[in-house]
């Protein structure tokens, strides 16, 4: 396959409307090939453009978090021509395999990492369950394809709705503790008027999501 460079595949991991993601082999080592496919319907010099800047944005927020002082894949290689990433495979399993009791004992290490990004202007784009690894105990953020650079109110709340959205519905047995276990550690690193300003997003834009969901059900 030429998205893969000649690696050996060890398997497929995802194969998505945006891109797939391999597991190879590199040099006797496991790691992560993201390749961001072609859209057909675009335009090919657009597509071309779009699915380039993409790839190198996303390169270097894993890169700036890394350097921020949080735990994401190390980037080993990136191909603007092939819009693809090549990154460290983190071995370990995703939050949303963890019971609840486990849980509660990450959710203030991940409101802080979420406030750290934020501090340093990175928004990461779907910090949800599926997005949090746990390996040795320690906790990874993956996938920045969604993310950017922003020190925007609005971009932080969208993170964090995402964030608390997900726990809310996945685990509503103790969504309250861990919507309390966020906010403290938030606002520790945030400070109380950044990380007050970011919560108070997070209610208007659920807010506006409930006065969509009313009109569709008038309509």
């Amino acid at each position: 396959m030429e998205e893969t460079f000649g690696l050996e595949v060890i398997s497929t991991l995802v194969k998505g409307a945006e891109a797939y993601i391999y597991l190879v082999n590199f040099f006797g080592q496991k790691a992560i090939l993201k390749y961001r496919k072609p859209k057909q319907y675009r335009n090919t010099v657009l597509d071309t453009k779009i699915r380039s800047e993409r790839t190198i944005l996303e390169a270097r927020l894993i890169t700036r978090a890394c350097l921020a002082g949080i735990n994401a894949p190390t980037v080993l290689a990136v191909s603007k021509v092939h819009a693809s990433i090549l990154m460290e495979y983190i071995e370990g399993v995703n939050l949303l395999k963890v019971d609840e009791n486990n849980l509660l004992t990450y959710v203030p290490t991940i409101a802080s990492d979420i406030g750290v990004l934020h501090k340093n202007g990175i928004v990461h784009g779907d910090p949800t369950l599926a997005n949090i690894i746990i390996s040795n105990d320690d906790i990874f953020f993956i996938d920045f394809g969604l993310g950017e650079f922003s020190y925007d109110t609005e971009h932080r709340a969208v993170d964090v709705n995402l964030f608390l959205k997900v726990c809310q519905a996945l685990k509503p047995n103790i969504y309250g503790d861990i919507l309390a276990m966020f906010k403290e550690n938030y606002f520790k690193i945030l400070g109380p008027k950044q990380g007050e300003q970011v919560l108070d997003r997070v209610k208007q834009i659920r807010m506006r999501g409930r006065y969509v969901d009313e009109r569709r059900e008038k309509n």
